[in-house]
């Protein structure tokens, strides 16, 4: 490594890098930039950054869901939103993702939220889903 920095050639590259100083870089060159984000991925610290980034939108994703499922029956409550068939097209639509042995289970389960509806699981798992996000979103401004 250190006899291809004494190319005369990259010695010149990199002595015009260093002397490119951006503004609002608090003085770091073009050279700095280059030499820690590479750093960065040699040294794996992005790929950590980018898998807590992940983690925290996976885990605020469930909880959103949950949110979307426990809100089908209050909006069928609504008289000026009147969807014709819903459950039934809702239905059908969800068993195209999911495997046959699990389309049973899930319809048993999605009638229990639709003929129940539960307010308070509904505004917890809300809350949750927001604190979850505002974490993820958190996870991104401290990552970069």
């Amino acid at each position: 490594m250190s006899k291809i920095i004494q190319n005369p050639v990259i010695k010149s590259i990199i002595a015009f890098l260093k002397a490119i100083k951006l503004p609002g870089f608090r003085g770091f060159s073009i050279y700095d930039l280059f030499e820690m984000y590479f750093k960065g991925i040699i040294e794996g610290a992005l790929s950590y950054r980018a898998g807590s980034i992940a983690f925290s939108f996976f885990m605020a994703l469930f909880p959103f869901l949950l949110f979307i499922l426990n809100l089908i029956p209050f909006v069928d409550m609504i008289p000026f939103i009147k969807i014709d068939n819903f459950d039934q097209t809702f239905l059908s639509y969800i068993e195209l993702f999911l495997p046959s042995e699990t389309q049973t289970f899930f319809t048993s389960i999605f009638d229990d939220i639709k003929n129940k509806p539960r307010g308070g699981l509904l505004s917890s798992v809300f809350l949750l889903s927001i604190f979850l996000s505002a974490n993820g979103v958190s996870a991104i401004f401290g990552s970069f």
